[in-house]
């Protein structure tokens, strides 16, 4: 039994350990961890505000307020932030909203009209909002396998319950000497998340990605959702479980004064279990959600809409609360799927346009929810309204299921082929989004046994890696090494421009997978990480072998003007 507990313990933190070992990744994540405190801290202060001035509708229009802009302004923000790295656009965005939270807190005052605090709320929250895309963009870059960013994903949803119990906490404690003191509190978490970002993505910033032009770029992004079936499919679940959360942002406040009867502490205390849950959710991915995502991500959705059913069947404050904590564990099986499968599907160059829109779908949902819930409840009541609302998300999961299983399915047969590629040494340093990119376009050939792949002096178009069998590298009639599975061959054709310098041919029957010169060599080139590495193993692949004449057109001739290679030694 304590082997078991061990086992379990050290599945729970292996996501931690795994993106501790990244300074990069680990920045990163504390730095969302200040944003997102500093979400929840505004968001409590200026409801509180919001209440206190104009009751539920109020604190309605205020969430409306905070996300309709947002929602705008992210999609379009996302093309922009494509071409300038995406950490500085990070540090600007979040600076920017320190910014704003200190003055909405210096404006709340006596004989200083609240509309100032709100706008000042709102330019906050729009600057914000960029966060979120850029950073979702940004992860990937930072991550080399998909357990990497399965785990940085867990790790972010732990942040995420964490913030929603310290944003509002410190936003209560600030707001002890008055509720200015809560957007001094959010705005100095969100301060400190500017600080903690800045620099993170310098080694991860591929150039060849830049958008080319603002209003290009933002097209691309709106068109990969629409082109792609499963981008729109995790776009339509998020928007559903984000309308129901808009919606609940007002419920909790209602249920804290009226059902509960705990007044603004009440508010506090439900967020706080939202949090818990959350963090308590988040840790139980770290050990379960490793495959099958898609699945557990529609387990997330069901479990996210069915407690808040329960609150209005089952009220009482003790339900509430704990029922409010099973929202939280739900939200963070349904965040960490869906933002994993977001980040596998989408194309590296659009990522952050991408996540922009998606975002911004996410905002309009949440602005949609915020704006039916005080109609709902003026129409039917708080507790109609709560089961109403509560079956949207896991009626969405259920209608999905089938296309979520394929989806499942496609990412397994990918990861398969990233395991290939891993084992390439060139390959190996990558990113994550980059080794996706090659293992999607990879191209399976059989060769049979005593069949050349290619003989010296052939012009080089691709780079190969071997599945099964055994090849022999041979140069000027001499046997040069043997490749086996796992090992990659044909790169310094495609990296020098060269013809092949070596033959390859096949001692028993091959499975090759193939990546064309045209998707290798901007993949290895690209990356500050990569581009050293590699320049040093041509080199030193180079000085092994100096070809004959024969294999460079003669002498005193130019080389041959395509792509050609000398063979490498094993990789593995």
């Amino acid at each position: 039994m304590r082997g078991a507990f061990a086992a379990g313990m050290r599945q729970r933190t292996g996501a931690l350990r795994t993106v501790a070992k990244s300074p990069g990744l680990f920045r990163a994540e504390l730095s969302f961890l200040g944003s997102r405190s500093s979400t929840w801290a505004s968001r409590f202060a200026v409801s509180i505000v919001a209440y206190r001035h104009g009751g539920a509708a109020a604190v309605a229009l205020i969430g409306i307020l905070q996300t309709l802009p947002a929602a705008v302004f992210t999609p379009v923000a996302g093309a922009l932030a494509d071409r300038w790295r995406r950490d500085s656009v990070l540090f600007v965005t979040s600076a920017c909203s320190a910014v704003a939270l200190f003055g909405a807190a210096f404006l709340l005052r006596p004989g200083v009209p609240v509309a100032y605090v709100y706008v000042l709320a709102v330019a906050a929250s729009v600057a914000r909002a960029v966060f979120r895309p850029v950073i979702s963009a940004l992860l990937p870059s930072l991550c080399h396998s998909p357990y990497e960013l399965t785990s940085s994903n867990a790790v972010r949803g732990i942040f995420d319950g964490l913030a929603v119990v310290v944003g509002p906490a410190l936003a209560a404690l600030g707001a002890r000497g008055g509720i200015g003191g809560g957007f001094v509190a959010s705005a100095a978490m969100v301060g400190a998340s500017a600080i903690l970002v800045r620099g993170v993505g310098r080694a991860a910033w591929h150039p060849g990605l830049q958008a080319a032009g603002s209003l290009r770029a933002f097209a691309e992004g709106i068109r990969a959702p629409l082109v792609s079936r499963d981008l729109a499919l995790l776009t339509g679940l998020a928007g559903c479980e984000t309308f129901t959360r808009g919606a609940l942002s007002v419920f909790m406040v209602v249920i804290a004064f009226k059902m509960l009867g705990l007044g603004t502490g009440g508010v506090a205390w439900l967020m706080t279990a939202l949090g818990v849950g959350g963090f308590v959710g988040a840790m139980a991915t770290a050990a379960f959600v490793r495959h099958r995502i898609a699945a557990w991500s529609a387990f997330g959705l069901v479990m996210w809409g069915l407690p808040i059913v329960l609150i209005g069947l089952v009220p009482g404050r003790a339900t509430a609360f704990g029922l409010v904590a099973l929202v939280g564990f739900a939200n963070a099986f349904a965040d960490t799927g869906v933002l994993t499968l977001v980040a596998r599907v989408a194309p590296p160059q659009t990522m952050v346009r991408v996540f922009a829109l998606f975002e911004g779908g996410i905002s309009l949902a949440v602005a949609l929810g915020a704006l039916l819930a005080p109609v709902a409840l003026d129409g039917i009541g708080l507790r109609s309204s709560l089961v109403v609302i509560g079956v949207i998300a896991p009626l969405s999961a259920a209608l999905s299921w089938f296309r979520l299983r394929r989806l499942d399915a496609g990412i397994a047969s990918m990861n398969t082929e990233i395991d290939l590629l891993r084992r390439v040494e060139i390959l190996a340093p990558l990113p994550l989004p980059s080794i996706e990119r090659l293992a999607r376009s990879l191209r399976h050939e059989h060769v049979p046994a005593g069949t050349a792949v290619f003989e010296q002096g052939d012009i080089g178009d691709r780079f190969y890696v071997i599945e099964h069998g055994e090849a022999e590298v041979v140069g000027d009639g001499q046997v040069l090494t043997k490749l086996g599975a796992g090992e990659g061959f044909g790169e310094i054709a495609l990296l020098k421009k060269v013809p092949r310098t070596a033959a390859v041919r096949a001692l028993s029957d091959l499975d090759l997978a193939s990546i064309t010169g045209a998707d290798f060599v901007p993949a290895v080139t690209g990356h500050s990480t990569t581009a050293e590495g590699v320049s040093s193993h041509v080199d030193h692949m180079l000085e092994r072998f100096t070809p004959g004449p024969g294999a460079r057109g003669g002498p005193g001739e130019a080389p041959a003007p395509a792509t050609m290679v000398l063979e490498e030694e094993p990789t593995d």
